[in-house]
């Protein structure tokens, strides 16, 4: 059915665009988080650590191409430390992670997965 499809893109749209456009009324825009909280804070924690907070689900390789439902993947290479991809519908039903109001706006704009990557910037 069009109508539904043009619907759930319209809703995307708008959760994208409150993410992303500044000029926007009802844009959310980023905060500074405590490691361990909210997406950024999760993913960095678990990104230094190497190890998911919270057991949310198996791990998967991405190197076995194998396509489940599990809730946490792994990509490792040679030369650096894994990158862990989580699932955000997982992290935002966890009741116990403290959540702010763009993590859900992720969700409803079409992200499924998310990885924190470590730097330093000299």
């Amino acid at each position: 059915n069009m109508e539904f499809g043009s619907s759930t893109s319209d809703a995307n749209a708008v959760a994208l665009a409150r993410l992303e456009d500044s000029t926007r009324d009802d844009y959310e825009p980023p905060t500074a988080v405590s490691p361990g909280t909210d997406l950024s804070g999760i993913l960095w924690a678990e990104s230094r650590s190497g190890k998911p907070l919270r057991r949310m689900g198996s791990e998967v390789s991405l190197k076995s191409q194998e396509q489940t439902q599990e809730t946490t993947a792994v990509l490792t290479t040679s030369n650096c430390k894994p990158i862990r991809w989580r699932d955000i519908k997982s992290i935002s039903q966890d009741p116990d992670s403290a959540k702010g109001p763009r993590l859900k706006l992720m969700e409803e704009a079409g992200f499924t997965m998310a990885a924190g990557i470590t730097f330093q910037y000299m």
